[in-house]
Order: structure tokens, then sequence, then C-alpha cells
């Protein structure tokens, strides 16, 4: 029977185990950026049942300071994590149009 589970949580120990926060990070994105940190989603797969998962990584900005990569959450042992699926999306991007000259290609 296929896992429909959508939330999990982990431990930092957990996750260390699994190499996050660096060597099995599959992708990052969203960035959220405070004053002090940066956070980003980063999907993980978790090998057990072969799932994959989002959590938040937090990372200083500066050298001021040495937060853990799990400082948004309230606890090393409570880190929550959402199942995410790859999807294709259509992207829309705005470019600079280019002359009628360089389309014709001289």
């Amino acid at each position: 029977m296929p896992n429909t589970e959508i939330r999990r949580t982990f431990t930092v120990d957990q996750l260390e185990t699994l190499g996050l926060p660096g060597d099995n990070v599959l992708a990052r994105f969203g960035e959220d950026e405070h004053r002090w940190y940066i956070n980003w989603q980063i999907v993980f797969r978790d090998p057990a049942d072969d799932t994959t998962w989002a959590i938040t990584k937090s990372e200083d900005k500066g050298d001021n300071s040495e937060l853990p990569w799990w400082y948004c959450y309230d606890s090393a042992d409570k880190i929550e994590a959402y199942r995410v699926e790859p999807r294709e999306v259509t992207i829309t991007e705005w470019v600079a149009a280019e002359s009628a000259t360089s389309e014709a290609g001289a």
C-alpha cells in the first residue's frame, strides 16, 4: 500500500544521519530573507521508504553569530517536514526584446 503520509516529524539527529542539511539535498528553493539569516526550503529523500520531503534550513548572513541550521524550529527534536513530489510547471519570464535586425541574423 502506498504511503499517504503528508507530514512527518524528524529530529536533527535523524536528519543529520540522512546527510542533511548538506549532502542529501535534492533541491533548494523559496528564499525568505531576514535581517541576520536566510531561510531556504530544502528537499531530500528518505531512503527508508523512498519518500521525498521538504524542510526549512536557516543560514547566517554574517560572521557575527552561529545559528543552528534548524533555527526556525522550536526544538531540535521537532523538525516538521512536508511531503513533496516533482511536478512540471510552465513559467513565463519577461526578457528584453530584441530588435528586428538582430532577429534577422544581422
